[in-house]
Parts: structure tokens; sequence; C-alpha cells
């Protein structure tokens, strides 16, 4: 291990489009053996102009990028070698370099809490969320609990049979008359009927949340089709090319959605403007009419199964308390990963229970 302070890599920036030389790569090796804090100037030697990375590339610490933003800093195959993004002016305004476009960073300042501040209210004033609870009924529960967790003034789990939900959780066999908002896919498996879906799901004018076994779903796919209806939609890359094959049937592997995340999500947006679509991943991409939103915030501790659950939870919330599915989607995620950073365990120990306890602390600082 070398010693440095600080470590420069100002050998390239943005626009490489060849791979990197023997003596360049022979360099970084030397470079990322140095034990100091790692600077990367616009972007990290070995990350390509179009964000991917090459087989070597500098372990930066920081990026500092020059001028603007720009997408290839978001992918999340390049999120490791970037480290922390840093903006910085070269004496010339920013505005001479960014240009007018519909893309946008969320920051964690962005984050708007469905916070009470009313003092003449009731339980009905914040919505019902009926969440749909499949065969493993584990991820229902843990998506109904978020909402409750999230400002849901009543949160019922749809089952198809008995079971001891948590005791402020209430459980129908129907979709209550009074449900505003509905999430449907969380470990559903093939455990409700196909009159019964129709009937309560694809024939509903509530707002919904699509996730997980959904994508597998033709029947309950056609609700994208539904253009007067709030839809928000959370497939991570697998499922986003399970639902892509059977909506165009077009096969994508999920190196190809990783490798170009933001095609993707513009061309599932001109084939569905009116749906929101939130792609799970390091980086969170969120896109509607057009306007497309990145959520860099992500951490290695929401890599856990349940975490989407909760995600889930939490958008429903927002949809049954009146939120459109956009800004649904968007404080959504915002809460998942601030809540996930603030979670002070080990890395690795993080449960979807601790996300939901840290929601509750997130008005706590």
């Amino acid at each position: 291990m070398y010693e440095a302070e600080v470590i420069v890599d100002a050998i390239f920036g943005a626009g490489l489009s060849r791979m990197l030389d023997a003596p360049t790569q022979a360099l970084l090796h030397k470079l990322n053996a140095f034990d100091g804090l790692k600077l990367a100037c616009d972007l990290p030697t070995g990350v390509g102009g179009d964000g991917q990375l090459m087989p070597l590339a500098f372990e930066a610490d920081v990026t500092v990028t020059m001028g603007a933003l720009k997408e290839s800093l978001y992918l999340d195959e390049s999120k490791d070698a970037i480290g922390e993004i840093r903006c910085v002016d070269l004496g010339v305004s920013r505005t001479v370099y960014e240009m007018p476009n519909d893309t946008f960073v969320l920051e964690s300042s962005d984050l708007r809490l469905p916070t009470r501040t009313a003092s003449s209210t009731h339980k009905g004033s914040f919505g019902h969320a009926a969440v749909f609870c499949g065969e493993k009924e584990g991820a229902g529960i843990i998506a109904a609990t978020a909402a409750s967790r999230f400002g849901a003034g009543l949160t019922t789990l749809v089952v198809h049979e008995h079971l001891s939900p948590p005791p402020f959780l209430m459980h129908a066999t129907v979709v209550p008359s009074n449900a505003s908002a509905l999430a449907i896919g969380m470990g559903l498996g093939g455990h409700f009927e196909r009159e019964f879906l129709e009937r309560y799901v694809v024939q509903s004018h509530l707002p919904i949340v699509l996730d997980a076994d959904v994508f597998h779903s033709e029947l309950l796919l056609q609700i994208l089709a539904q253009k007067e209806r709030e839809v928000v939609i959370t497939p991570h890359p697998k499922e986003f090319c399970a639902m892509w094959e059977r909506l165009t049937g077009e096969k994508l592997g999920v190196d190809t959605v990783q490798k170009h995340r933001f095609e993707v999500v513009r061309r599932f947006n001109e084939k569905y403007p009116h749906v929101t679509l939130l792609l799970k991943g390091a980086t969170m991409l969120i896109m509607q009419e057009e306007r497309l939103y990145i959520n860099p915030l992500g951490s290695a501790k929401l890599s856990k199964g349940g975490s989407g659950d909760v995600l889930s939870g939490l958008i429903v919330a927002l949809l049954a308390q009146g939120y459109t599915g956009i800004d649904a989607a968007i404080q959504g995620s915002l809460t998942l990963t601030t809540a996930a950073n603030r979670y002070e365990g080990s890395s690795y120990a993080m449960l979807p229970t601790d996300i939901i306890d840290e929601v509750a602390r997130l008005e706590i600082i």
C-alpha cells in the first residue's frame, strides 16, 4: 500500500470512448493502491463517456465534475468508481453548460414528509390503503406496515384466507368500499382468482402501485393502458425485462437494462407516458410524462429482501393521502433511501422493519 494524503486522477475526463492501454491500466493499479483521499476530475479514468465501466477504473472517493452534471455519472455499474459527485464551475456560469431539459437529480433536501399540521382531523382524513397479501404473506404485511407508518389513516390487508396480522392492520377478503389506493404484487403468486382480480383491481379506478409478481401477469399489466388512473410501477431490472417482453415481445437481458438504464426508461415512457415508472437499483430512476428524476442516494444496506416491499408501502400510503403518482414515487424513494442511510447498525444487518422504524424518526432532527 502506497501512502499519500490526496490522489488526483486527471488522466482522462468525459468523452473517453476507447479501451485503456496497458501503461494506463498499470498506472491505475498504482493509483488505486494508494491509501488516501482519491479525487477524479470530471469522470474517473476507466469510466467511459457513456458511464459504462471498463475492466479497470480509478476508484474515486469523490468525482468533481466540471460545468454541469452528466447522466453518465449515474449508472449503477460505475457508482462505486465514481463515489460522491460534486459539480463545480469553471469560472463561467453553469447556464452556458446546462441546456434546458427534463432530467433532474434529487437531493436529500427534496424530501417532503406527509407531516400533519391540522388539528381537526380523523383517520378518514388521511386515506385508506388496501394492500393485497398473497402467497408470501410476509411481503404484504411489510408493505402494509410501511403504509401505516407513513401516514395512511387506515391500512387493510386484502387476504384470501384468515391470517393474524399486526393489530394496527385490518384485513378483509375484498377491497374495502372506502379504500383510496391499492398496492398489489408483493409476494402475490397465484393466490387470487382471475375474476377477483378483474373486479377489484383491473376494473377499479383507484390509484395503484404495481410491483413484483404483477410484471409476470398479462391480466394485471392491462392496467398500464388505463390513462385516467394514477399508476405507479416499481420493477427491479429483471422484473422490467419480464414486463417488457410481455408488453412488446422484445427480449431484454438484465445486463442490457443496466448498461442502458436511461434509454430503457425513456423507451417505456414513450409507450406509457401517463404511468409513473420507478426502476429500482443503486440509483433509482423515476419517470412520467417525459420528466425523469434521478435518486442517487441508495446504499448497499437496501440490498436485502423486503426493502422493495417497504418502498411499495410508502408509495401507496402517499397515493392514499392524495399524492399524484409521480410525487408519491419521488417522495417514497427519498424516504426509503434517507431512512436506510440513517440506520446506524452494521451495513449488512438492516431489516425491512428497521427501515420502517427509521421512517418514524425522520422528523426528529
